[in-house]
Order: structure tokens, then sequence, then C-alpha cells
């Protein structure tokens, strides 16, 4: 499977002239292959943030060589600034990512009522056993 080897769908379909959607396909098709897929999926991305912080590193040399001979070049400094901030937002999401908020737009009274309405679409078997009739020599 070409997914080990760190291909995405499009270079796949591309080498094989299929369709993108295609390869999509065929991937669901297998519960297994589709979790492999996803397993390689992640070790892409963590190869590609791995890229990411190795070029930073790089990027970072370049920029004290040139505040060194004192000529840094903002651009650079600010590329290497989102970068880094982007490796923190991935690599720990919790602390450095963005703020997540919730918001309930719906009163629980309202949740409630529709699921009583919902409740009584459905028909009810009545099941309350029958009155038992007594004989008269019982009274």
């Amino acid at each position: 499977m070409m997914f080990e080897n760190g291909a995405n769908a499009l270079t796949i379909a591309q080498a094989y002239d299929l369709p993108k959607m295609a390869i999509y396909r065929w991937v669901k098709e297998d519960p297994e292959k589709e979790r492999k897929v996803e397993e390689y999926r992640h070790m892409r991305a963590d190869g590609s943030a791995d890229s990411v912080a190795q070029k930073c590193d790089r990027l970072e040399e370049v920029f004290e060589q040139q505040i060194s001979e004192g000529k840094p070049n903002p651009a650079l400094g600010n590329l290497i600034f989102q970068m880094r901030t982007w490796d923190a937002k991935t690599g720990n999401p919790d602390r450095y990512g963005e703020k997540r908020k919730l918001e309930v737009t719906q009163e629980t009274r309202v949740q409630h009522v529709q699921q009583l309405r919902d409740l009584n679409k459905r028909k009810i078997r009545d099941i309350t056993p029958k009155k038992k009739q007594l004989k008269n020599n019982e009274e």
C-alpha cells in the first residue's frame, strides 16, 4: 500500500490514473484498511511537524546570523514566530491552542417538551389488567 510510504490519496490516484474518490471508496470498504490509512496519516502528520521544526531551527540560525551582522530580516523573524506558534498550538492544543467556547442555544425545558412530544407520537399499548368480574355468589 502506498499510504505506508507517506503518499496521499491524490498522489496514489495520479500514479494509477484513477479518480481520487475511488481511492477513498476503496479504503472505506475495509475497516482494517481504513484504520491503517488513518494511522499512516497520523504518522505523516508527525513527520511533517518534525520537518517544520527542523526547518524552523535552520531559519533561526540564519536569523541569528543576520542579527549578528546587524541586518535582521523582520519577515524572517515573523515567519519563525509563526512557525513556532503553530508548532506549540498543534503540539499542545490544550495549553497553546485556540480557546474553545461551548454555547448552548436551547433551554432544557424546550428539549424536554420536544422529547415528550416525540414520546406521544409512538403508539402506546395499554397493558393495564382488566378488572376482574365477581360472580354473584362471591359478593
